[in-house]
């Protein structure tokens, strides 16, 4: 009688090393998938705050250039537009951007306002009230840009009055 060896035993083994080989691949390759997305997502995320950074810093600048300018400059829709046909530094970073600048009486009783709007290729235009004989007003600087699938807007609002008090 001679000594016979099984094989099935061997061939089981190396079976299931194939299956649980594959398990391990598909779980390497969900777990790098999962980190791609994460890292695309934040990614999205990082580009979305420097807009609004961008965004910020235009209306500081719009308000800046307010402030210096002259009571009827500020008060007079089509004298705004002075202030708003050259472009923001910040503006060069954030493509696409419409810029809006409207003035109303600080007690807005009538319903009276005034708007310049700045698209993004560069046309200004204006319309609404002359506030020159009011006292103080109420500037509203707006920058809206679309990203992500999404339109979003920053704006800031201040008061001016006459003689600066």
């Amino acid at each position: 009688m001679g000594c016979t060896r099984s094989t099935t035993g061997s061939q089981r083994s190396e079976g299931f090393a194939l299956v649980e080989s594959v398990i391990g691949m598909a779980l390497v390759s969900l777990t790098l998938s999962y980190v791609f997305a994460a890292n695309s997502h934040l990614l999205g995320l990082l580009k979305q705050g420097k807009e609004g950074t961008f965004a910020t810093q235009m209306i500081q600048e719009r308000v800046d250039a307010l402030r210096g300018a002259l009571w009827d400059q500020v008060t007079d829709p089509s004298k705004i537009t002075q202030l708003l046909t050259p472009a923001t530094v910040a503006g060069a970073s954030l493509p696409g951007a419409t810029e809006t600048i409207k003035i109303e009486p600080l007690a807005n009783t009538t319903n009276v306002s005034g708007q310049c709007v700045r698209l993004p290729a560069g046309t200004v235009s204006s319309a609404g009230s002359v506030l020159t004989s009011r006292q103080s007003v109420k500037v509203t600087v707006s920058v809206q840009w679309n990203s992500r699938q999404r339109t979003r807007v920053r704006a800031a609002t201040t008061v001016f009055t006459k003689g600066g008090i």
